[in-house]
């Protein structure tokens, strides 16, 4: 983690999001607390806007966006939910948005980008192809490139799911995320690491795709080749 990201940061975002996000619900799960023996709770981030935690992020880091950025609007790459996220922090903004996706990309998620005001431009058959088209057309274009990954402010966005959890379960021993890019386990480790630093924080990948297992293992950056899956991103 940058020595450069803190609690603060996180905080931050907290108070800019308030009123623009909803406050999921936490609640008990009694068939998940019965097979493990263990009281185990789900925060249902299904139920924030556009039915993912990743709107947290692109909505904070727009918020940031000096005036002449939002005059020129931004432009990212996605495969399904941060494309979601980007488009409806856009329209809330008043901001122009667009967004490279591969061509597969379910109908359903480019009709509601579309839905939302976004420009959504198809490219590539993978993920990483229409990524390095959007880079192409950030250079020229004057748009800033939102990163769904790597970028700090993004980072503090999804950390508040983090502040959320320990508001709603102030005694949690343990805080089980979901790995991808790593952007919503930083902030969550961020917050809940400051505000009790024995909390024991685990980043659950699938064995089809565990890239970042294999980088901690290996310390440093490795490619691990991923199946075919119906997760979207």
């Amino acid at each position: 983690m940058n020595p450069g990201f803190t609690a603060v940061d996180v905080l931050r975002a907290r108070k800019a999001l308030v009123g623009a996000i909803e406050k999921t619900p936490l609640t008990r799960s009694k068939m998940l607390s019965d097979l493990s023996g263990a009281e185990v709770y789900l925060k249902w981030e299904n139920l924030q806007r556009t039915g993912s935690y990743k709107v947290r992020g692109a909505l904070y880091r727009m918020n940031l966006l000096s005036p002449e950025e939002r005059r020129k609007g931004v432009i990212t790459a996605s495969a399904g939910n941060w494309a979601l996220g980007v488009a409806l922090g856009a329209q809330s903004l008043g901001i122009s948005a667009t967004i490279c996706v591969p061509a597969n990309t379910p109908k359903v998620k480019v009709s509601k980008c579309e839905a939302l005001g976004a420009e959504v431009v198809l490219h590539g058959s993978y993920f990483d192809e229409a990524f390095a088209h959007c880079k192409e057309l950030a250079k020229g274009g004057g748009k800033t490139f939102m990163s769904g990954t790597d970028d700090l402010q993004v980072m503090a966005g999804h950390g508040t799911v983090g502040v959320e959890i320990l508001e709603d379960l102030p005694d949690v021993e343990t805080i089980v995320c979901p790995v991808g890019g790593a952007g919503l386990l930083s902030g969550i480790a961020t917050w809940a690491k400051t505000v009790n630093p024995g909390i024991r924080i685990v980043g659950a990948q699938s064995t089809a795709a565990y890239t970042l297992h294999e980088c901690f293992k290996a310390k440093r950056l490795v490619e691990v080749p991923v199946p075919p899956t119906i997760c979207e991103g």
